[in-house]
């Protein structure tokens, strides 16, 4: 009996530190193929023209890759006035060695207008957004914007485990009349009333503490 309890207290302090310690290891490793997949990734290279707006006709220029050899294509002022983004003959997809998501897109997009894409589920929406960002790895054609500085509310919000005030202050300084009058156009207004701490309450890890209208509301002060 008392060998029994000799050994037993002998291993019970090592397997407790193993229970505890193998989630930890687990994790490390996970975090570890993470990495490699990121550093096994493509260079991303955003193939996005910017619009200026020049005084004389046909010297908007685009780029098209045929082999070796680089043509410019001119754009006319006629084609661009007015337009904030123009895709012509847009190719993308998220693989170079897959078929493509879409195919040989052209349109174009007014400023200061309300655009619309409706499509059913898996038709390839998200993945003409992200083109229009600049952020999908296999690409053909040409995507004009008049500026690159642009947001966008994905479906699936990303939040810091933080309090609400720095996921949307990020890394911006406070300015407490933009803040305010940003706050009230978002609808955050009544959210942030409910809070214990207002907006100094933590969200939690991936905003676990917000109902998902929350988080969206949340993501869309912070894109604006």
């Amino acid at each position: 009996m008392f060998t029994s309890l000799s050994l037993l207290s002998l291993l019970t302090q090592p397997l407790s530190q193993s229970f505890q310690r193998l989630p930890r290891f687990v994790a490390a490793i996970g975090c570890f193929q993470r990495i490699q997949a990121f550093l096994q990734t493509e260079t991303k290279s955003d193939h996005r023209l910017v619009i200026n707006a020049p005084a004389d006709l046909g010297s908007f220029q685009g780029l098209e890759v045929d082999g070796d050899n680089i043509e410019l294509q001119p754009l006319l002022r006629a084609d661009v006035e007015a337009d904030s983004i123009i895709v012509r003959n847009g190719t993308f997809g998220w693989s170079s060695s897959d078929e493509p998501v879409l195919k040989d897109i052209s349109f174009s997009l007014k400023a200061c207008r309300l655009t619309m894409i409706i499509g059913p589920v898996a038709c390839g929406k998200s993945t003409l957004l992200k083109a229009l960002l600049g952020e999908t790895p296999s690409s053909e054609g040409f995507v004009y914007v008049s500026t690159i500085e642009v947001a966008l509310c994905d479906q699936t919000p990303w939040l810091i485990n933080g309090s609400v005030q720095k996921n949307i202050l990020g890394f911006s300084n406070f300015d407490g009349p933009f803040y305010t009058a940003v706050l009230h156009a978002c609808g955050l207004e009544d959210d942030i009333a409910t809070f214990p701490m207002g907006d100094q309450s933590l969200v939690g890890s991936k905003g676990i503490t917000l109902s998902g209208g929350q988080k969206q509301r949340l993501v869309g002060f912070t894109s604006s």
